[in-house]
C-alpha cells in the first residue's frame, strides 16, 4: 500500500480500489458514533468474510454514498437529530466510552 503526502499522481480509471493509493485522515466524532463502527465490525466478523479494519468500512461507506446533494443535506439533517441511543445497536444498559490510543487495533469478534 502506498501512502500519498503532499504529492499530486495519476491513477488509471481502471484501477481496482485497493491497489490504489492511500491517504490518512483524521477523523473525529461523537463516542457513540465510534461505537457504531465497532459494532458493524463485529457483525462483520459474524458473516464468512474474513477480517475487515474501520477504514475499509468506512472507505466503502463514503464509495456508496448517493452524490447527490439533497440527499446528502437530508441525511446530515436526520444525523444532527439523533440521540447516542439511535446511533448504537447496543440496545440497553449505559453506553460505556472507551478511550482508546490511535491507530490499528485487532479485530474482535
Amino acid at each position: 500500500m502506498k501512502m500519498i503526502v503532499d504529492t499530486e499522481e495519476s491513477i488509471s480509471r481502471k484501477l481496482r480500489i485497493d491497489l490504489c493509493p492511500v491517504v490518512q485522515t483524521n477523523v473525529m466524532w461523537p463516542a457513540p458514533v465510534d461505537q457504531r463502527l465497532n459494532e458493524l465490525i463485529r457483525l462483520i466478523g459474524l458473516e464468512p468474510y474474513g477480517e475487515v479494519s474501520r477504514s475499509r468500512l468506512l472507505a466503502a461507506l463514503v464509495a456508496h454514498a448517493t452524490p447527490d446533494s439533497r440527499s446528502l443535506v437530508r441525511l446530515l439533517k436526520t444525523y444532527a437529530a439523533l440521540s447516542a441511543n439511535d446511533v448504537v445497536l447496543q440496545r440497553s444498559g449505559p453506553i460505556s466510552v472507551k478511550h482508546r490510543r490511535p491507530g490499528r487495533r485487532p479485530v474482535q469478534n
